[in-house]
C-alpha cells in the first residue's frame, strides 16, 4: 500500500517540527494523501504555542486554498498572527521556464525560449535581494 512522508521543516531553528504518514487508504490519491499529511501537521502546530511567521510550500492548490481560507480563520479564532504563506521559489521558476519554453516553439516566437533561462535567474535574482 503507498504511503506519503510529510516533513515540516524550521529554518530558524534547522530541525524537523512535524512528521506526517499517510497511507493511500486514508485520502484515495497521492494529491489527496499530501494534502491530508500537510493539513494534520500544521493543525498540530497550530494547536501548540509556536508561533509561525510564514510557510513556504510548492505550488499545491488545495494547501494554498487551505492557507488562505482555513488557517486565516483558525488562526484568528485561537488569537494567533496569521500565517503568510510563500511559493517555493523553484516551482515557480520551473513552471515560467516551461511557459516560456512552449511559447518559444510557437512561429515567430523562438527568441522567447532563449529568455528562458534568463527570466529563472532573474526571478532567483529578485527573491533572494528581497528582505521578506
Amino acid at each position: 500500500m503507498p504511503i506519503i512522508v510529510f516533513f515540516l521543516f524550521c529554518l530558524t531553528e534547522n530541525c524537523f517540527i512535524s512528521v506526517q504518514l499517510i497511507q493511500a487508504n486514508q485520502a484515495g490519491s497521492s494529491s489527496g494523501m499530501l494534502f491530508l499529511a500537510f493539513q494534520k501537521a500544521f493543525t498540530f502546530l497550530l494547536g501548540t504555542g509556536m508561533i509561525i511567521k510564514s510557510f513556504i510550500s510548492d505550488r499545491h492548490t488545495s494547501i494554498a486554498k487551505w492557507m488562505r481560507e482555513d488557517c486565516a480563520r483558525h488562526c484568528r479564532e485561537i488569537g494567533k498572527p496569521v500565517v503568510q504563506h510563500f511559493f517555493d521559489i523553484w516551482h515557480v521558476a520551473r513552471s515560467i521556464g516551461k511557459a516560456m519554453t512552449k511559447l518559444g516553439k510557437a512561429k515567430h516566437c523562438e527568441k522567447v525560449a532563449d529568455l528562458a533561462k534568463c527570466a529563472r535567474n532573474h526571478l532567483y535574482w529578485c527573491t533572494t535581494s528581497t528582505k521578506q
